[in-house]
């Protein structure tokens, strides 16, 4: 039976401040640059600024007639670049990155996301009123049963032909594939079987949640990187000195990084409850559960409290960090084949200035060596930001130690010594440097100590023994 969204009534509802802000920013942030029209002014700004740096030595030698030229054969180039990566290289570069999906031909998440939603859905706990108990159960499942059947149909529409002319049971098999080679997969202590209980309604959220953040974060690392690659052009015309490139891309990397944990850490006062339309499921499914996800419509929970481990922000980094770098090379190998174009051109034309054709090779070097800068920074400033108490403690505790002693000195005698300043500056520093330093080796432990186990089959056990 469906029901009515009372919703758009307006009735005043108790959200958390927190959440109003983060609701305004996300929808701010989405008609800047998750909105269709968004996403198309935003690509042809990042392609007509990669042009324009890109064809700066160019420019240099060349009459405007060329340059003109060139930058419509540029545009070409992204042109055709943005058709050859929607169906290959992106493709690829996910499979290589994040994994093939999990459950291969049947579909499902890639490996990655697969297994950090398996890891960090354990790690939240979600605790719900005992008034919302029968509806989290219900809608846990719903989602399991409806997952289940997705991945039936799929399997029966490939082999039903075969199932057919050899005679074979078809559901039998079903059923021992999806005992004994679905449910079990997983790590050594979580599986997909475990995840699925109905009381398990972190594991329903964190899908959305991982996409969530990507989608809001993607735009950042996207135009940072352009930044990136204007301040690098700046810096090799000696525009800029290197210093403020650094701390151009520190402050960046600050930016996604407080950005990334304000996503993950702040607690939601109501989880919608968001079911499949009509346009992700076969008519047959839809028909066979519209009842079900009907009753579901316009559905919220309101959770008492959301807590996660302290190891949940170590699972999600991980992920990040491999998003970063994907997503960072790929406008890298863009950036870089413009730039082949442009040099190519450049000695094709003949009028070669030696000091302009220099510069290729270092920006080159300096386009490949952004999605390392990136990766870096945010893994750095993303655990200092997560351990910020720990950081800010002992940032105090170093600059009293040494202060306090001087201020002290002064008092009595009236003046300061300089030397000794700079070796309590020093001291301070390096008490400082240490704290930071056992935070990043813990860090490191965790990573160590919590790599993915996969299940060994009782062969390969015996095999072993």
């Amino acid at each position: 039976m469906a029901t009515l969204n009372h919703d758009e009534l307006g009735i005043y509802s108790s959200v958390p401040a927190s959440e109003r802000a983060v609701q305004r920013l996300t929808k701010v942030l989405y008609y800047l640059f998750l909105h269709p029209t968004a996403i198309i002014i935003g690509d042809i700004v990042w392609i007509l600024a990669g042009i324009a740096v890109v064809s700066w030595a160019f420019r240099q030698s060349g009459s405007i007639g060329w340059s003109l030229l060139l930058s419509v054969l540029l545009a070409g180039v992204a042109y055709g670049y943005s058709v050859m990566l929607n169906r290959y290289i992106f493709p690829w570069f996910l499979a290589l990155f994040f994994g093939k999906p999990v459950f291969g031909r049947l579909g499902g998440m890639d490996r990655l996301s697969f297994f950090t939603l398996l890891k960090t859905a354990q790690k939240m706990r979600i605790d719900i009123k005992d008034t919302d108990k029968p509806l989290t159960q219900q809608f846990c499942e719903l989602d399991n049963d409806l997952t289940e059947a997705m991945f039936k149909e799929r399997y029966f529409t490939l082999y039903a032909e075969q199932a057919q002319k050899e005679g074979i049971d078809l559901e039998a098999e079903w059923k021992n594939l999806w005992e004994n080679k679905i449910l079990p997969v997983g790590t050594d202590n979580i599986t997909f079987s475990k995840a699925r209980l109905p009381e398990n309604l972190a594991f329903r959220m964190m899908p959305l949640k991982l996409q969530f953040a990507t989608a809001l974060i993607s735009p950042f690392i996207k135009f940072f990187q352009l930044i990136g690659i204007c301040l690098l052009a700046a810096y090799l015309t000696k525009f800029l000195p290197l210093l403020s490139v650094i701390q151009v891309l520190v402050a960046l990397n600050l930016i996604l990084s407080v950005f990334w944990y304000m996503i993950y850490s702040y607690n939601m006062s109501e989880v919608q409850l968001l079911v499949p339309d009509e346009s992700v499921l076969s008519p047959g499914l839809f028909q066979q559960f519209a009842t079900r996800m009907q009753s579901m419509e316009h559905k919220s929970l309101r959770p008492i409290n959301i807590t996660v481990e302290n190891s949940f922000f170590t699972d999600i980094r991980r992920y990040q960090l491999r998003y970063i770098i994907c997503f960072t090379l790929l406008n890298s190998i863009f950036v870089l084949l413009m730039l082949l174009v442009s040099y190519l051109a450049h000695l094709t034309l003949g009028e070669i200035n030696d000091y302009a054709l220099k510069w290729y090779l270092p920006f080159a070097a300096g386009a490949l060596m952004l999605p390392v800068a990136f990766y870096i920074g945010f893994y750095f400033i993303s655990i200092i930001i997560q351990h910020f108490r720990k950081v800010l403690g002992s940032l105090l505790v170093g600059i009293t130690t040494a202060v306090l002693p001087f201020f002290i000195y002064y008092l009595i005698k009236g003046q300061f010594q300089i030397s000794e300043v700079q070796n309590g500056i020093w001291a301070a520093l390096s008490g400082i440097t240490t704290v930071l330093s056992t935070i990043v080796a813990s860090q490191f432990k965790e990573i160590l100590e919590s790599e993915p186990k996969t299940k060994k089959s009782k062969q390969e056990e015996a095999e072993e023994g």
